[in-house]
């Protein structure tokens, strides 16, 4: 399986966030979504892409703690991380623009001007023309 996508940073290891949408009314539906976004985060790492994905770093803290999957609580903290990360990535899973918390993200990465990447479950990475803030 090859990939294309190419990370430039000042750094020498870049870092991608991995948007996906996780919440659904069908609690079972929330839960298999986690499954393809740890596959696609694995196969990164195995091409020394390294991957922040709040989704697989936080679902099963929000699990354990009864916390709110819902955007609106993870907002600041997906937003933070955002801006930290040099490279915003959206994994393109089944209707994955009707995710409120998605496209705000998409949003607000294309807003501080971070280099987006769309990345089907195949790990097919389509880069997108920058926006100026």
């Amino acid at each position: 399986m090859k990939t294309s996508l190419t990370l430039y940073s000042k750094n020498k290891t870049p870092l991608l966030y991995l948007g996906a949408p996780y919440s659904d009314s069908n609690p079972y539906i929330t839960a298999i979504r986690v499954l393809p976004i740890n596959h696609v985060v694995a196969e990164l790492f195995k091409r020394n892409i390294m991957v922040f994905s709040p989704i697989s770093h936080c679902h099963a803290v929000a699990q354990l703690s009864n916390l709110d999957g819902s955007y609106e609580t993870w907002k600041h903290y997906n937003l933070l991380m955002i801006r930290k990360c040099e490279h915003f990535g959206v994994l393109e899973l089944h209707n994955h623009w009707e995710s409120k918390g998605l496209k705000a993200e998409w949003d607000y990465a294309r807003s501080i001007g971070k280099p987006c990447f769309r990345i089907t479950p195949m790990i097919e990475v389509i880069p997108m023309p920058p926006i100026k803030p």
